[in-house]
């Protein structure tokens, strides 16, 4: 039985694939939504083991430029505990 339950489990390849496809889409969504000829910046905030720990849009702009205040990214960041962007 205890050889059933190991075939049966995913494989990390394939847990890690349907995260990445998951966070593919979200992104998708979030860069494509309305109104789509304004700038924007969305920051993801994940652990030392790309784990997903949060999420923020952060800055809003016109056609051809975006406003962006580091400060408020990184302070996101260090809020959320993350290790990477």
């Amino acid at each position: 039985m205890n050889i059933m339950r190991h075939a049966m489990r995913p494989k990390k390849d394939v847990v890690v694939e349907a995260r990445l496809t998951s966070m593919i889409g979200f992104l998708q969504r979030m860069v494509l939504a309305p109104p789509t000829n304004r700038e924007r910046f969305h920051a993801i905030f994940v652990s030392v083991q790309k784990q997903y720990l949060g999420d923020a849009s952060l800055g809003y702009g016109e056609a051809a430029s975006l406003t962006l205040k580091m400060r408020e990214l990184f302070s996101r960041a260090l809020s959320a505990g993350a290790s990477g962007l």
